[in-house]
C-alpha cells in the first residue's frame, strides 16, 4: 500500500545528478501529500505547489509554487498596499530628460552604464547615433550624465504606481562596440540583443536579465537573488559571482573562467566541448557535474581535472550547484 503522506528532510543532499533526477521523477509522479524541507531550488520548483518560507524568524505560507513565489518576491520594493515604493538613486549632477522622445548623442561615447530600476526593459538596436527611449513619462523618468567619453543612464519610477510592471524600451546604435558596458538591474526584467564591449559587467539584484549574443574580452557577472541568462557568449575571461540566484550561459570562453556560488546555481553549455578546458574546484555541500569529466556531490571536495587543455575553469561553490556540458 502506497503511503498517503511523505515527510522528507533534504531528500537530494549528497546525491549525484542521476540520483537527483531519479528522486525528482519519483516525487512528481507521487499522488499523495509531500511535506519536504529542502534547499534544492530545482527540486522545489518542479515538485512543490505550496511553500512555507522562514525568514528572519517569521514563517510565511504561500499558496503557490516556487516560480510564482520568485515573481512576487522579486519585486521586493512592493509595499503591503500593492503600491511601488519609489526607488530613488542619487541624481546629483545628472540631467533629466524632459520628454520620452528625447535622445542622447552617442557618437563620442565609449563607456556606457545603464542603471535600471524596477521595470520590464527591452534593449534594442536602431539605425541612429543616439540612445533613445520609449516609456510612460507620467510614471518613469530618465536621468543621464556625460563625463568625457562615458555616459551613465538611470531609469526609475517618479511616483507611486499600482502593482504591475512598466514597459521601457532602450534603443542603442546598431553595431556599436564599447570599451566598457555596465548593466545593473534592481528588479524586473531586461532583454538585450547583440552587445559588444571590451569589458562587460552585468549585475542583477533581484531581476531577470537575458542577453543574446555577447562579445567581450572580459565579462563579469554578479547575481544576488536574480537570474542571468546569456546565449552566444564569446569572451576571453568570465568571472561569475552568484549569491542565491541562477546563471545560465551558452558559448565559448577563450581563456579562463571562474564561478563562485554561495547558494546559487550555474548551468553552462560550452560550445567547444568540456574537454577543451582544465578544471579546478573547491566545493562544500554542493554539486558539481562536468560532462565526461567530473561528477561530485560531496560534503567537501577539492581537486583538479587536467584535460591537457590551454584553458581553465575554476569553481568554488558552497551549498549550490554547477553543471557544465
Amino acid at each position: 500500500m502506497e503511503p498517503q503522506i511523505l515527510i522528507l528532510d533534504e531528500p537530494t543532499n549528497h546525491l549525484d545528478i542521476i540520483g537527483k533526477d531519479t528522486i525528482e521523477r519519483m516525487l512528481t509522479s507521487y499522488k499523495g501529500t509531500i511535506i519536504m524541507v529542502s534547499h534544492d531550488r530545482y527540486l522545489i520548483k518542479n515538485v512543490c505547489n505550496r511553500l512555507l518560507v522562514m525568514e528572519g524568524g517569521i514563517s510565511t505560507l504561500y499558496n503557490y509554487g516556487y516560480n510564482e513565489y520568485l515573481e512576487k518576491t522579486r519585486f521586493n520594493n512592493m509595499s503591503n498596499d500593492n503600491k511601488v515604493k519609489i526607488e530613488k538613486n542619487d541624481t546629483t549632477g545628472m540631467t533629466k530628460l524632459e520628454n520620452n522622445s528625447d535622445t542622447i548623442d552617442m557618437v563620442s561615447v565609449n563607456n556606457l552604464k545603464l542603471d535600471l530600476l524596477t521595470a520590464s526593459y527591452d534593449v534594442e538596436e536602431w539605425n541612429k547615433e543616439q540612445i533613445g527611449f520609449s516609456y510612460n513619462a507620467d510614471i518613469m523618468e530618465v536621468y543621464y550624465i556625460n563625463e568625457g567619453d562615458s555616459l551613465n543612464v538611470l531609469i526609475q519610477y517618479k511616483k507611486k504606481w499600482k502593482k504591475g510592471t512598466q514597459d521601457v524600451t532602450v534603443y542603442l546604435p546598431s553595431g556599436k562596440s564599447y570599451g566598457n558596458f555596465n548593466l545593473s538591474l534592481s528588479a524586473g526584467e531586461a532583454d538585450i540583443e547583440n552587445m559588444s564591449a571590451v569589458y562587460t559587467t552585468i549585475n542583477s539584484s533581484a531581476g531577470s536579465i537575458s542577453i543574446d549574443n555577447l562579445q567581450s574580452s572580459s565579462a563579469d557577472v554578479e547575481i544576488n537573488m536574480g537570474e542571468i541568462s546569456i546565449d552566444r557568449i564569446t569572451t576571453d575571461t568570465l568571472n561569475a559571482d552568484i549569491s542565491m540566484g541562477d546563471l545560465d550561459i551558452e558559448g565559448v570562453i577563450n581563456g579562463a573562467g571562474k564561478i563562485v556560488c554561495s547558494m546559487g546555481n550555474a548551468e553552462m553549455t560550452l560550445n567547444d566541448g568540456t574537454s577543451a578546458y582544465n578544471y579546478q574546484w573547491d566545493i562544500n555541500m554542493a554539486d558539481l557535474y562536468v560532462e565526461n569529466c567530473i561528477d561530485k556531490s560531496d560534503f567537501s571536495s577539492d581537486g583538479n581535472k587536467d584535460n591537457g587543455a590551454e584553458k581553465m575553469i575554476n569553481i568554488e561553490c558552497d551549498m549550490g550547484s554547477v553543471e557544465i556540458d
